[in-house]
């Protein structure tokens, strides 16, 4: 019988040991549909942004109109007529939305209320952060989307944005093109175009946002037809808006091609100028120029960020998922950087610190894209390294100065507040001294700080304050050679001192004016009449420059008259009425070498001619103290 063999059960099969499993990939990021933005507490943290930009401006003349505030007030207040398309007092560039507009509904408020247009850009300011902040959080981490929407708000110069009115034509590009993002990134598509529009209509950087359009990440994502549909929406506003401009360039408006010396600036290869404004723009969007010290520091720090990023993003496969998830904001908000600094060339080689603000917004989304796909730690670094230096940049000025702040730029915030606090002391004492001058009245200046002359536009700021074309500014020089002149006030600075504005009165000018020139006749006893006349008429004994500049030309007369200790005596008042006074120290000079004190007179002598080395009373003095001998010898 033939034995019937059992069924074979099938073997187990033994991968090869060649054989390794593979895990699959990591998932990307999926983060969940962001709560409503009251409720958002990421939403809150970046507009912490927004409260430190205005500690950072505490204590400074907040929208004071200075430079071209002052030439839109002028035009648009006393010119009686609204024209969208020529400059509105500024011939270059035409930006009716920044300029007509805004200074037509503001410019009586900016006036007499400066502080609320300040408030209104705080309002803005934080407006486009929010709008900013909601675009991303659609398909961000709240993190990542606080980091990238604070970023251009912690720049330096984003302080300019809150205090210089002028500045709206950045600010409003800026708050309109986060709003036509916001919009399509909602599939808003009307009010995307209007904003747009907006934006143009403030800056012509808004082309930029334009052209990304399209392309705005958006949560579950965006077919070609809608790419196709926001494109065409974009060019035709665009188009419209080139249009008007091409209008406006014939009715009078310039451009840069149309400056003086810009033969110079257009020689230079568009790519060189390019580099110049890439440079620029990212050492101030990291506020590396404004830290001093710190700032060497802080770049250290940065650089050894961006250095853990790349490392982190080329070991870490997780980290390089988050950053394919990442990489179309990623992406978007390079480009941004990139066109908005190419609208820059043509400014070179005048940078000012706040045009690389716009430009800042989009390496914001870069650089979060980048740092919180590697580690949140790495993000949370840069955020206070750049907060940490931002808060280190130097604060307003809150005093007058003779000069202005060193900077290798055109304007910048230091600069800025200075110009603005000179302007607001000014204006202040003028009507409070001056409420209502006779038309055709001159208002002399006198001590004028360096770089005033210019903010004040020439006779434009007068003319805007008082609402009264046929008020004008005169020189110091001017009414000394022309005593006749109808001068209202004299207005004369005090640098470093409190108050740093006062009013003089005129008749008492002429009187310093006559004293002086009886003096240099020899008629001292005449010119010791006009000063005490000059005493006599002068109401505000807040005006110490002028006080002590009197005081130190009596002292002259009595140094000659005697007795000696009268000339001293007063020489030594003046001193402390106003320390930088010359003709005092020469006195006090005089006096000591006199008395045979060599020593005493000398170090008096040394102090007058390092302020005036010309000196040649001063010169031929010093030369007999050194000889050991007295003035009459």
């Amino acid at each position: 019988m033939t034995r019937r063999a059992a069924p074979q059960q099938p073997r187990a099969q033994t991968p090869p040991a060649a054989v390794t499993e593979v895990a699959p990939p990591p998932a990307a990021f999926e983060p969940a549909p962001p709560p409503p933005t009251w409720r958002d507490p990421w939403a809150w943290l970046s507009l912490v942004a927004v409260v430190l930009v205005i500690v950072q401006v505490r204590g400074a003349a907040l929208a004071e109109p200075v430079l071209d505030d002052i030439l839109h007030l002028r035009y648009l207040i006393l010119g009686r007529h609204f024209d969208l398309l020529d400059g509105g007092g500024v011939p270059y560039y035409w930006r009716p939305l920044a300029k007509q507009i805004y200074f037509t509904l503001l410019g009586p408020v900016l006036i007499t209320r400066p502080i609320w247009v300040a408030g209104l850009h705080v309002v803005a300011l934080a407006a486009m952060t929010l709008l900013l902040y909601r675009a991303l959080r659609a398909t961000w981490p709240g993190s990542w989307a606080a980091a990238a929407a604070s970023f251009a708000v912690l720049h330096e110069s984003t302080r300019m944005f809150l205090a210089w009115p002028s500045n709206f034509q950045d600010l409003g590009a800026m708050l309109f093109g986060a709003l036509a993002v916001h919009e399509v990134s909602r599939r808003r598509l009307p009010t995307a175009l209007v904003a747009l529009a907006a934006s143009l209509f403030c800056k012509e950087v808004g082309v930029v946002i334009a052209v990304l359009l399209p392309f705005v990440p958006r949560r579950g994502g965006t077919t070609w037809r809608e790419r196709f549909t926001i494109g065409a929406g974009a060019a035709a506003t665009v188009l419209v808006w080139g249009a008007l401009y091409a209008t406006a360039i014939r009715h009078g408006v310039l451009m840069p091609k149309d400056a003086p010396g810009s033969e110079h600036t257009f020689a230079v290869p568009w790519l060189v100028r390019y580099a110049w404004v890439m440079r620029r723009t990212l050492g101030g969007a990291f506020n590396l120029g404004v830290a001093g010290a710190w700032g060497t520091i802080g770049g250290l720090v940065l650089a050894a960020l961006a250095v853990a990023t790349v490392i982190v993003l080329a070991a870490n496969a997780r980290a390089r998922a988050r950053l394919r998830a990442a990489l179309p904001w990623t992406v978007w908000g390079a480009l941004w950087c990139l066109g908005a600094s190419a609208t820059l060339p043509a400014i070179f080689p005048g940078w000012a610190s706040y045009r690389g603000v716009p430009a800042t917004a989009g390496l914001g989304l870069a650089v979060a894209g980048l740092a919180g796909a590697a580690h949140p730690l790495l993000l949370a670094g840069v955020v206070a390294v750049r907060t940490v230096l931002f808060m280190l940049a130097p604060p307003p000025t809150t005093v007058i100065t003779a000069l202005p702040p060193a900077a290798d730029v055109v304007i910048d915030f230091p600069t800025l507040s200075r110009l603005q606090f000179v302007l607001r002391e000014t204006r202040r004492t003028l009507q409070r001294g001056v409420p209502a001058p006779p038309h055709g009245s001159r208002v002399c200046l006198h001590y004028l700080p360096r770089l005033a002359e210019y903010a004040m536009k020439g006779d434009a700021s007068l003319q805007a304050w008082y609402r009264d074309t046929t008020l004008a500014w005169v020189g110091y020089s001017d009414f000394r050679a022309d005593t006749t002149l109808p001068v209202a006030a004299v207005v004369e600075y005090q640098p470093e001192m409190t108050p740093p504005v006062a009013l003089v009165d005129p008749g008492a000018m002429r009187g310093l004016f006559a004293a002086t020139g009886h003096l240099q006749a020899g008629d001292t006893h005449a010119a010791l009449a006009d000063l005490d006349r000059a005493v006599a008429l002068q109401r505000d004994e807040s005006a110490r420059v002028f006080l002590g500049t009197v005081l130190s030309k009596r002292a002259v007369c009595l140094l000659e008259l005697g007795p000696p200790e009268a000339a001293e005596r007063d020489a030594e008042r003046a001193l402390v009425i106003w320390p930088d006074n010359l003709d005092s120290r020469y006195v006090i000079a005089s006096v000591h070498a006199g008395r045979g004190e060599f020593a005493e007179a000398e170090a008096q002598l040394d102090t007058l001619l390092a302020a005036n080395p010309n000196d040649q009373g001063a010169i031929e003095l010093l030369g007999r103290v050194r000889q050991g001998k007295r003035p009459n010898e």
